[in-house]
């Protein structure tokens, strides 16, 4: 399950996401089919999200108890925590983040939390970045710290929340953000919409990338010890996720975000493969939100026929006794 879920009551669907996790493609595309927005602004993004952005409690009430249908975004730990840290400490729409002052709120926060955590005195004048290291050693940290939610950003927390044991739920569809395009397609045919039509906030990966900065040179820390580099030496270059991703780096992540790859499916060591709970999805969507409110009515209605019938006795026997 993932942490938060946009529910659209008319349509009785849940859709749960986590930041990082294909979320401006999620909004965008609750927007158009359940909203009718086509153009999604900074103004009305934030809006919806507070209006129609339940927890996931209260959405997996729904699910499980009320019927409705729920779809779900999930991305393998290994690439949405890498790029969690490339778009929030490295650079944020081709800008590099290079001083302390141009983090998002949330990123100082992990920063300072980063800096405790070594035991170091901040020094805000001084900042030369984190490293990936780093933001791994603080989700270590804070994840494996306590058996309760971990005091972490969502961006960088995990996608299965800790009351997932306790709030039992499987979903009626998974979308991969590995094959976004294919996964929504059922989706898009079912409620509308157009699907996911264009990539927003999407830190380049790729080392080939056009329209990056020029290349590094061969010496590069984008090529070797990228994962120990401060995010302020890498802000200016290409950056290649396989010099994040080695095999070692896998393996942390593997145990640190062990609760997201048990209930997600994924395999630790494939960051480009789809999570095997996407195979429970079922070529076709058939949901009819009417069908469910008719029968939870006439359930509704024969619990009342039968607990009149029930008073209807018991007052027959009270009036034999007396």
């Amino acid at each position: 399950m993932t942490r938060r879920a946009y529910v659209d009551h008319h349509q009785r669907i849940c859709v749960f996401w986590s930041p990082k996790s294909a979320s401006r493609t999620v909004l965008s595309w609750y927007a158009e089919a359940f909203c009718g927005i086509n153009r999604l602004s900074g103004g009305k993004a934030r809006r919806l999200t507070q209006i129609a952005n339940y927890d996931v409690v209260r959405a997996c009430y729904l699910a499980n108890r009320e019927g409705y249908f729920s779809a779900a975004f999930v991305r393998h730990p290994a690439t949405r925590l890498l790029s969690a840290y490339l778009n929030k400490f490295v650079r944020a729409k081709r800008r590099p983040l290079t001083a302390f002052c141009d983090l998002v709120p949330y990123a100082q926060t992990a920063v300072r939390q980063i800096a405790a955590l070594k035991g170091e005195r901040f020094d805000e004048e001084g900042y030369e970045g984190i490293s990936f290291v780093d933001l791994l050693d603080l989700c270590e940290a804070r994840i494996k710290s306590r058996d309760v939610e971990p005091d972490l950003n969502a961006h960088w927390s995990t996608q299965v929340p800790f009351v997932a044991p306790v709030v039992k739920l499987s979903y009626d569809h998974v979308v991969a953000v590995e094959t976004l395009a294919d996964d929504m397609a059922p989706l898009v045919k079912a409620f509308g919409g157009t699907g996911p039509t264009e990539a927003r906030n999407r830190t380049a990966l790729d080392a080939g990338a056009p329209g990056g900065v020029p290349d590094a040179p061969h010496n590069s820390a984008s090529k070797t010890a990228a994962a120990d580099t401060p995010s302020a030496r890498l802000a200016g270059e290409r950056l290649d996720p396989s010099a994040f991703l080695t095999d070692a780096m896998l393996a942390r992540i593997g145990e640190v975000f062990a609760q997201d790859f048990e209930h997600l499916g994924y395999d630790p060591r494939a960051p480009d493969r789809p999570p095997a709970i996407r195979t429970r999805n079922k070529p076709e969507i058939h949901h009819d939100p009417m069908r469910e409110i008719c029968r939870r009515r006439a359930n509704r209605a024969f619990g009342a026929r039968k607990l009149k019938r029930f008073y209807a006795e018991r007052r027959k026997r009270n009036a034999d006794n007396g």
